[in-house]
């Protein structure tokens, strides 16, 4: 009589690698056994992740800017492996990543794991636009270098707007630091504060009409 189920193998052990949770029967023959009963044991299963669902986020990424990473979480899975490319950075085990992109692209990729081992990987290329937001300073004059772009001066005493200020050049009036928002592409990046003085060589350069009086003086000097 049989126990139940297919032929695997005879003898006093046999190795088994079933894909799904399988339940074995073994009965014992000849000798002094007990004729026709049946043991049994089951072996669970736990299947490996599947591939993670699509990286939540279009191939296109602005350089050295934040951002955030996910795929749909697996039931089956423990955590999460993220690869990034280089220059990157940001670390996860979970199923969301936050991200610090840099300036080249490369291929993004996850895979999920459990305690039976790792599943497929998912992968990404992700390609990275750059703004080139360098300034130049000629004579107190300060010229952004992005060309057909919008601009956005910055004093960055406290970055805040300098109203009207939306050209690639900037001549300032008063003595600090500047900075400029340059956006193209779809990009934004900040440049470098440069600090600028304010001399009376830049003064007379100006082209303006301006007198000191009384000179000599060592109280109050007065400038028209």
């Amino acid at each position: 009589q049989a126990c139940g189920g297919d032929f695997v193998g005879t003898g006093t052990q046999i190795s088994v690698n079933p894909n799904v949770t399988t339940t074995y029967f073994v009965r014992g023959e000849g000798g002094c056994v007990t004729p026709y009963g049946c043991a049994q044991i089951t072996v669970n299963v736990s299947p490996l992740p599947d591939l993670p669902s699509a990286i939540s986020a279009s191939n296109s990424f602005c350089a050295n800017q934040p951002n955030q990473l996910s795929v749909d979480a697996q039931a089956n899975a423990l955590s999460y492996n993220w690869t990034l490319p280089e220059g990157w950075s940001g670390s996860s085990t979970n199923n969301s990543i936050v991200i610090q992109t840099g300036s080249v692209g490369g291929s993004i990729s996850v895979y999920a794991q459990n305690a039976c081992g790792v599943g497929p990987i998912r992968t990404l290329t992700a390609n990275v636009t750059s703004v080139n937001a360098s300034i130049l300073d000629i004579g107190g004059t300060l010229s952004a270098q992005a060309q057909n772009a919008d601009y956005q001066w910055l004093n960055c005493s406290d970055f805040s707007v300098l109203d009207g200020e939306t050209g690639s050049e900037l001549i300032p009036a008063l003595q600090g630091s500047y900075a400029v928002e340059v956006t193209e592409n779809g990009c934004s990046d900040t440049s470098a504060c440069v600090e600028v003085l304010i001399t009376e060589a830049d003064v007379v350069s100006s082209g303006l009409n301006w007198a000191a009086y009384p000179n000599p003086t060592n109280d109050i000097l007065n400038v028209a």
